[in-house]
């Protein structure tokens, strides 16, 4: 049974390439490849056959601006450097809350070794780090840590770093209020 089956599909594929010979000739010639020297004669004339493949072309170093020169290396003149064994992370400035004396080299002004995100940093670091979560009200500034949790970061004997949904956040310096203003007459 299975022979006439294999044998009418081999006569079917037989006559189709006979009908369509003509143009798997013409296709056969255009997927041969164009040789190296081929090519480089090419580019030699200035015709750069890649040079419209639906790729942007390259900006002229003209063309960047001074701005944005400048922020390429913006994000480490806005972080703080932790780093440790080989590895270092970076928090935002601000963040680090209490460092004690014995880890004041940990805090590094050059990233040196490998970087690691912070939770990967964090979780090799753990016995260093205490994290800190804070309220986005404390992050503002406008809510300070009360005197007991300053107390407590000063015992840990840990650097302490501010963290909001488990990463990093900088936090800022509470406005200092003004002093209540005393009525005229009274002491």
């Amino acid at each position: 049974m299975k022979t006439p089956i294999v044998a009418i599909v081999a006569l079917a594929c037989a006559g189709l390439s006979s009908l369509h010979g003509e143009k798997a000739g013409e296709a056969e010639a255009l997927k041969t490849r164009t040789s190296h020297a081929a090519l480089a004669k090419r580019m030699a004339k200035g015709d750069d056959p890649l040079a419209n493949h639906g790729k942007a072309k390259p900006l002229a170093q003209e063309s960047i601006k001074k701005k944005e020169k400048r922020e390429l290396g913006g994000i480490l003149s806005r972080s703080t450097i932790l780093a440790h064994g080989g590895f270092w992370t970076i928090v935002p400035k601000g963040s680090v809350l209490h460092t004690p004396p014995a880890y004041k080299a940990r805090l590094s002004d050059k990233p040196v070794g490998r970087l690691l995100d912070w939770k990967e940093f964090y979780s090799r670091n753990r016995g260093w780090i205490f994290t800190q979560t804070v309220e986005i009200a404390n992050a503002r500034g406008e809510a300070p840590f009360s005197e007991e949790v300053l107390k407590n970061h000063k015992q840990l004997g840990r650097v302490v770093v501010a963290v909001l949904h488990q990463g990093p956040i900088s936090v800022r310096a509470p406005k200092p209020t003004p002093p209540a203003a005393t009525p005229a007459g009274r002491k």
